[in-house]
C-alpha cells in the first residue's frame, strides 16, 4: 500500500539476475525484451554464470538455477521441469553408428557436462550410464557447440537443441528410454519484502 502511494508499484529500477548462458540466450533474453517493454523505468544487468553464484556477494536480485538448490539462506521457487534429450549428429552416427540401448552409449564418445545438468552419470528409465569420452565441457554452449561439430553424443535439456532438431541437424536417441529430467528453479535473497522489480 505505502508503495503504492508512492507511486513505486510498478517495477522500476536495476534488476540484476544471474543466468546460465545456453538458458538466457535461448529462454530468457526473450522475456527480458517484454519485461523491459511493459515497465519503461527498468533496467537489467544480466550476467552469464554457468556456477553457483553467491547472490548477496555479488549485489544479484535473483538468479536462475538448473538442477537441485545448494542448501543456503536463499529462497528458490521451481519455476519448472525439463525434460532431457539424448542427441548426435548424423554425420557422428553414419561414422559411429547409433546405440540401441543406453549401455550402447559406453561404446561411442559422449561428451560430458562438467557441472552438472549431464554430469557423472545419465539416468534413463531403468538404467545408469556413466558416459566416457575424450571432451568434458564446463557450460551448456560448450556442449551444444561440440554436439554440432560431429565429436559425440549428449545427454542435455530439451530446450538446448529444439530448434537444431526441427531443422533435422541433430538426431534424437534413445526414444523410447525416458531420461530423467531436471528442475529449474528461480533463487532469490531471503528478505522478508523484496523491490516490487
Amino acid at each position: 500500500a505505502e508503495a503504492n502511494v508512492r507511486g513505486e508499484a510498478s517495477p522500476a529500477g536495476l534488476l540484476r539476475i544471474a543466468c546460465p548462458a545456453a538458458l538466457a540466450r535461448l529462454r530468457v533474453l526473450p522475456l527480458v525484451a517484454r519485461y523491459l517493454e511493459t515497465h519503461a523505468g527498468a533496467t537489467i544487468d544480466l550476467s552469464f554464470q554457468n556456477r553457483s553464484v553467491d547472490l548477496v556477494e555479488h549485489g544479484l536480485d535473483i538468479a536462475f538455477l538448473i538442477g537441485t538448490p545448494p542448501d543456503v539462506s536463499y529462497h528458490a521457487r521451481r519455476i519448472g521441469v525439463f525434460a532431457k534429450v539424448c542427441v548426435a549428429t548424423p554425420a557422428y552416427l553414419a561414422a559411429r553408428g547409433r546405440p540401441l540401448t543406453p549401455a550402447d552409449l559406453t561404446q561411442h564418445n559422449c561428451i560430458v557436462y562438467a557441472q552438472g545438468i549431464a554430469g557423472g552419470t545419465w539416468r534413463f528409465a531403468g538404467e545408469e550410464v556413466h558416459p566416457e569420452g575424450t571432451l568434458r565441457v564446463d557450460n551448456p554452449e560448450g556442449l551444444r557447440t561440440a554436439v554440432l561439430a560431429d565429436l559425440g553424443i549428449v545427454v542435455a535439456p530439451t530446450w538446448m537443441f529444439a530448434y537444431e532438431q526441427h531443422e533435422c541437424r541433430l538426431e534424437c536417441l534413445l526414444k523410447e528410454w525416458p531420461i530423467e529430467a531436471v528442475a529449474g528453479h528461480l533463487m532469490y535473497p531471503a528478505r522478508r519484502v523484496g523491490p516490487t522489480r
